[in-house]
């Protein structure tokens, strides 16, 4: 379950409750109404897109008013109890109107190679509609992308579970593409390491899920669901963008294959324009 629009304390650990009683995992948004050691020690099982905040909200406000060695213990807190964290920096990027209408149209004029599907540009094109009456409008991007940033490496020194997702479906976000781009931000920008950013697409989110069983490493008995590259993601992650073939549930697919898919030559091409 996902908790999305900042309920009270009362409903916040109502929901816990009955979760745990079903046996449901429940994520979402950092909480507004309930601190995060209390949301933590809650069995809040992931927090998403990190601690963000507005003028009119607390959410996010907490860390910054903690002094160093307190955000230290809350986030060795949140590694005793796995509480993981997808802070989706690339949905921090923030992008103008004109740069997603630009983008919509050239997509679309690519007829039966579009990347999307006509539904998808729609949606993007309602997101800017909807903009014109959200109080959140004005969002600073830029300072809470930096403030975001500064603290995954202290998160991962923590030991706290970090996971690379792109809150898929945000104007301008390629899929498959923005996760790329997520693990370059993690360690160009977030200080992880190669490995930690890679893990934060594998391995962690199996154990997050329950699932490493049979997903997140390669080994016997496992789904074998994998992607060889052309160079080696440790000494460059930008190297995960070269891929020389997928297997999906053991099915061998070529890079020529990989191209041929509907929409993947212009998804590649698209990719490189919605990044800056």
């Amino acid at each position: 379950m996902k908790v999305r629009t900042e309920p009270n304390a009362a409903t916040f650990f109502a929901v816990l409750r009955e979760a745990r009683r079903r046996g449901l995992d429940v994520v979402g948004h950092p909480p507004t109404d309930v601190s995060l050691r209390d949301a933590s020690d809650s069995g809040y099982h992931t927090i998403e897109h990190g601690f963000f905040g507005t003028p009119e909200s607390r959410e996010g406000l907490e860390l910054e008013r903690l002094s160093p060695v307190d955000r230290r213990a809350l986030f060795e807190r949140f590694a005793r109890n796995r509480t993981a964290v997808t802070p989706t920096l690339i949905s921090l990027r923030g992008h103008t109107d004109s740069e997603v209408v630009a983008f919509v149209r050239t997509d679309r004029a690519l007829g039966d190679a579009s990347c999307f599907s006509h539904s998808s540009g729609d949606d993007w094109l309602a997101m800017l509609e909807l903009k014109k009456y959200d109080s959140r409008g004005d969002f600073d991007f830029a300072s809470q992308y930096r403030v975001l940033a500064s603290e995954l490496h202290e998160m991962a020194t923590a030991g706290v579970p970090l996971l690379a997702g792109t809150d898929l479906g945000l104007p301008l976000e390629v899929p498959g593409f923005s996760l790329h781009e997520e693990l370059e931000l993690l360690v160009h920008d977030g200080g992880l390491t190669n490995a930690a950013a890679l893990r934060a697409a594998t391995l962690e989110p199996a154990i997050v899920m329950h699932l490493a069983d049979s997903l997140g490493t390669i080994g016997p008995g496992k789904i074998a669901d994998l992607v060889l590259l052309d160079a080696d993601p440790l000494l460059d992650i930008r190297n995960v963008r070269q891929v020389r073939a997928v297997f999906t549930a053991g099915r061998l697919m070529t890079r020529r294959e990989l191209d041929e898919l509907p929409g993947v030559a212009a998804c590649r091409q698209q990719a490189h324009v919605a990044t800056r």
